[in-house]
Order: structure tokens, then sequence, then C-alpha cells
């Protein structure tokens, strides 16, 4: 059975126009979009219609964080002082506080227009080796129906040649073995419609150059799309030239061998000349929502982006799951190329149901293969 719905005003790629129709079959996908001129619309009224958003960098279990770790009673703060704040909640999450968390943060985005949900998942364990912590995420976001990737993250080290510690054991996976085994696990968990899966070595960090190219080269091998962590502190940078003899990107681009990833942060090195061979096959993500100790000194690198030629991808909207601030649709936010369907969410705030927010193949059936590969 075909719905179809008329707005007052539908954003169709350059204004908002009235007289246009949205026809969604019996499975939600959006069939057909334009002045369709049907019998039969059912009209919302003082309404504006767009295409749902997309979070491409989320953290949900950091709603958390609201309220904490920007208190500084020394009088100053960096993004190692937040870390360790949000290593507290990490020792504190366990299967229904993740969900819950996940699911606050996940209904945020909802009301706020985001229908797909890049959800960069590190926190695995509930005790030692579990993998407890994965499962609730996906059931957090079917809780509240928004789209998800499930970028599942690689943690092996806490520095370049330093083992885990403390909360950091919650993120362990062991080896590369078993971390494709616990996708092979989620797999037949996801609901086909609405979740996949994308992988996360979570930066030079946490991976080697060697670890980094054997995921991603399996990741294309599965055609799914890699994103990691890149250049978000000098720290990083300075260990991986200590390390590597490398900046971070200088030597994720060598694992990964011209491939496509996602590089998110990437708030020190955007116009970097290690970053040209990247500009045709790597897309960055950034959010300009951060807490405050994690801000990019000397502002934002973005602007350079025009010169760089680098595609970038202004992380929407979704700043309260990476850091426990407000959610607004302030930001831009692009979406991905040559996307022929769109899930259309209202800009109008109510507390009723809302069957034009979130058609399950609309705008991300664009996510699993969100992220430009």
């Amino acid at each position: 059975m075909t719905l179809l719905i008329e707005a007052d005003l539908t954003w169709t790629g350059t204004r908002f126009e009235p007289g246009v129709q949205i026809a969604m079959g019996g499975d939600g996908r959006i069939e057909a979009v334009g002045p369709l001129g049907r019998a039969g619309a059912e009209r919302l009224n003082r309404i504006a219609l767009l295409p749902g958003f997309v979070d491409t960098h989320s953290h949900a279990f950091q709603r958390g964080l609201r309220g904490r770790g920007e208190r500084f009673p020394a009088g100053a703060g960096s993004f190692w002082t937040w870390r360790e704040a949000m290593y507290a909640l990490v020792h504190s999450l366990d299967r229904a506080s993740l969900r819950q968390l996940s699911a606050k943060a996940f209904g945020e985005m909802r009301d706020a227009g985001i229908t797909t949900v890049g959800e960069f998942h590190y926190v695995h364990h509930e005790r030692d080796g579990d993998f407890a912590l994965d499962e609730p995420l996906l059931q957090a976001a079917a809780d509240v129906g928004i789209r998800i990737v499930l970028l599942y993250s690689y943690y092996a080290t806490g520095a370049p040649g330093q083992p885990l510690l403390g909360p950091q054991r919650r993120f362990a996976t062991p080896s590369i073995d078993g971390f494709w085994q616990q996708v092979d696990r989620l797999t037949p968990l996801l609901d086909p419609a609405t979740q996949t899966l994308g992988i996360a070595p979570h930066s030079i960090r946490a991976a080697s150059p060697d670890q980094i190219a054997l995921l991603h080269g399996e990741a294309v091998r599965r055609g799914l799309p890699v994103h990691l962590h890149v250049e978000e502190q000098r720290r990083e940078i300075d260990e991986s030239i200590a390390a590597y003899g490398r900046t971070p990107m200088a030597a994720i681009l060598d694992a990964v061998q011209g491939g496509a990833f996602t590089a998110v942060h990437c708030t020190r090195r955007v116009g970097s000349p290690a970053c040209a061979p990247s500009r045709r096959a790597t897309w960055a993500t950034a959010y300009p929502g951060s807490p405050a100790p994690t801000r990019w000194e000397g502002g934002s690198p973005w602007a350079q982006t025009a010169t760089t030629g680098w595609p970038c991808s202004r992380r929407c909207a979704g700043w309260s799951t990476a850091s426990g601030s407000g959610t607004s649709c302030a930001a831009r936010c692009r979406t991905p190329p040559a996307t022929s369907r769109r899930s259309y969410s209202t800009l109008r705030r109510k507390a009723e149901p809302r069957r034009s927010a979130y058609p399950p193949g609309g705008l991300s059936q664009v996510a699993g293969r969100i992220w430009w590969r």
C-alpha cells in the first residue's frame, strides 16, 4: 500500500517548494518525490519537510558526560583531563546503562532531524573479553527507530607500543582474527532494513600501521566503509612520529595504499602536504561543537578545505553524542552523493508519530555505503 503525503513546503535540493508530494511504499521506502498531482494525499499543514540528516560520527555513550568533564578545579583543562572524565563514565557502564544512554542520544538525534547515525563504537566489554556492550547499541537504535551504521572499532594499544590500562581494557580487541570473529557474530543480529556495519581502527594510538593495513584490506574485500580518528591532538602526532617516523595521516595513507577511508577530526593537519595523495580517496568529518578541552587550538582548520581540495563532511548536529553537549542542526551536513532516495524529517517539533521522519530505506539506504568509498 502506498502512503502519499504533501506538506506545505518540501526541500527539493535548492529551495523549499509547495505542491510537492512524497510517495512511500509499504516497506517505507520513498518511491517518488515531486509535483506528482495524485489524489488522496495526506496533507501536513504548517509543516516543512527536508531530507533527514546523517550524523557521521557518534559516541552515543558520551551522552552521559553532559555536565561533566568541563569543570577544572585547577583552573585549566585539556583533552587529556576531559578523557579522564570519559574513562570514569566508561568504568561505570553496563549493558542496561549503555542501552539507556544510547537511546537518549539517538532520540535527541531523531528530534533534531537526524535519521541515520554512524556509531563509532569502541566500548566493547562489561567484563574483560565478554563483548557484552556491542548489542546494546543495535538495540537502542531499534528502540528509537534510527538507522545505524555500527562502525566497529579495533583497539589494541593505549599508545604506540603501550598496553591498555584501566578502563581502556573495556575497549580491547586483542587480535585481528578475533576482531573479525566479532564482526561475523554481529552480522546476523542486524536488522537488514535499518542496520549495517563498518569498521573503525580507532586511531594510530590504538592500532599500528600494519594492523590498519590488514583491517582496511579485509574491509575493502567485504565492501565495508572504514573510519579512523586522525590527528586530533598534538600528543598523538608526536607519539606517531616517535614510533613510526611519520605523522598519523602519513602513516595511515601508507598503510591503506591509496584506498579510501573517512578521517575523523583531522584538526591538526588538514592542509598538510601529507594529505595530498588522499584527496580523491579520503573524506574528512569533523564536528564544530566539540567540548571545550578538545576544540581546535588556534581556530578551525576547515576553511583550508576550499584550497586543499578535500571533500569535507561537517558532522551534522550529533556532537551531543560525542561530547555530552547539546544537539543542534545548525551545522551544514553533507550527505553522500548519488543518493536517489531520501528520508524526510519535519521541521516542526511535536510529540506525534512522524511517519515521514524515518522511512526505513530513505536517505541512508545510504547508510551502509555511507562514507564515500
